[in-house]
């Protein structure tokens, strides 16, 4: 059963990611971002993550859909993620975003735990998820999360059952289209 659902799952994060880039491409956006072809990435929170672009000087695009939130099913997550100590990192993106673009909650490595979990093939694994999940209210908004000497993130969860394209590329054009008038200032 865990296969095909795995299965089932990979495929829907492809499909999303090529939606959300194929909406992306309609969009104005600055030459600076550069296309990734779509490959999937395991995560450590029972799922997978796709490079949708990388941004010249900013942190890249992904879409990731995982059990960090939950561990009872995955949830889709799309924003910005920088390497842990980059020159342009989620802090200077987050610090340049009008107030509606302000994340709502900060999540940090106290904020996660390791639990072991059943996975493919009957086989347990440790995933990382969150200790206590933000509300679905917080998770509507801007999240920023920081790790120490990892990722850091900016972005946004999807709590539907299908993936929102339409939200998810709103967000990240809008993120872009900020930092761009910001710069032509």
């Amino acid at each position: 059963m865990t296969d095909s659902k795995d299965q089932a799952d990979k495929k829907r994060l492809v499909k999303a990611a090529k939606e959300l880039t194929a909406e992306l491409r309609k969009q104005d956006l600055p030459k600076a971002i550069d296309w990734v072809k779509t490959k999937l990435l395991p995560t450590d929170s029972n799922g997978w993550f796709i490079v949708i672009a990388k941004w010249s000087g900013y942190p890249r695009l992904e879409l990731w859909f995982d059990k960090y939130l939950d561990i009872s099913s995955r949830h889709f997550w799309f924003g910005f993620v920088a390497e842990g100590g980059k020159t342009h990192s989620i802090k200077s993106l987050v610090d340049a975003m009008p107030t509606k673009l302000q994340p709502r909650i900060l999540l940090t490595s106290d904020s996660y735990e390791r639990k072991k979990v059943l996975g493919s093939k009957n086989k347990h694994v440790d995933v990382i998820m969150e200790k206590h999940r933000p509300s679905t209210q917080d998770i509507r908004h801007p999240i920023k999360e920081i790790y120490k000497g990892e990722e850091q993130f900016f972005g946004m969860y999807d709590d539907r059952t299908d993936f929102d394209v339409n939200r998810a590329a709103t967000f990240i054009c809008d993120v872009i289209n900020t930092i761009s008038d910001f710069q032509a200032d």
